[in-house]
């Protein structure tokens, strides 16, 4: 199967198992969100969001026998996002170290539930925020939906973002909060400026590293 194919069944597959177990209903293009954020001005330093999740989803199709698929790992300019329900907090853990393994994660954020899966009637109350929160940020103009990756689990909104300025985010998570059964929103933000400051450092630690 060609590379590009393979990519791209892989990153849409949470939308194709939205109606089983799956861990929660994910709205964004990884690929097309991480790459936009980076190549805003200033921003030297490119991360394939889109690699980055193959990879993950790889190793979890390995792990197991794939048991752990289902696991939402999302990339946004290589800040790694973990949604889902596990058994326990040791496959917790070994799901988190599979994503701190690759070489381009700068960091990563387990929101993993350990108990037992959702049931239908969760998951259907879930598939519904989502659609509720597209279709708002679908027509509010201040806001750039390619920086955002979203997740929902458990009425739990899991907002992952990068862009110019904090407000596109605050407006995100406003339309999150005014949505009927939303339990509780989670923001994971960080502005371009803040993203530059970070690869910098980085990129200075890297060389006295070398010296």
């Amino acid at each position: 199967m060609p590379k590009l194919l393979l990519r791209l069944l892989i990153l849409t597959l949470p939308f194709w198992v939205m109606a089983c177990s799956v861990p929660g209903v994910v709205m964004g293009t990884v690929s097309t969100a991480g790459l936009a954020a980076l190549s805003a001005q200033g921003v030297a330093k490119s991360i394939d969001d889109a690699e980055i999740m193959l990879s993950i989803n790889h190793k979890l199709l390995q792990y197991k026998e794939g048991a752990y698929l289902t696991i939402s790992a999302n990339s946004l300019a290589g800040r790694v996002m973990l949604t889902g329900t596990v058994p326990n907090a040791e496959i917790a853990q070994h799901i988190e170290n599979i994503a701190r393994a690759h070489p381009d994660v700068r960091n990563v954020y387990n929101y993993l539930y350990i108990g037992e899966a959702r049931s239908k009637r969760q998951i259907l109350r879930d598939t519904l925020i989502a659609s509720r929160l597209k279709t708002l940020m679908l027509f509010d103009g201040e806001i750039s939906a390619v920086n955002f990756n979203i997740s929902i689990h458990r009425g739990v909104v899991y907002i992952q973002g990068v862009a110019a300025h904090i407000e596109q985010a605050e407006r995100v998570v406003n339309h999150a909060r005014n949505i009927k059964s939303v339990q509780n929103v989670q923001l994971l933000f960080e502005t371009i400026a803040e993203m530059q400051l970070a690869f910098d450092a980085e990129r200075e630690l890297e060389k006295k590293e070398a010296d």
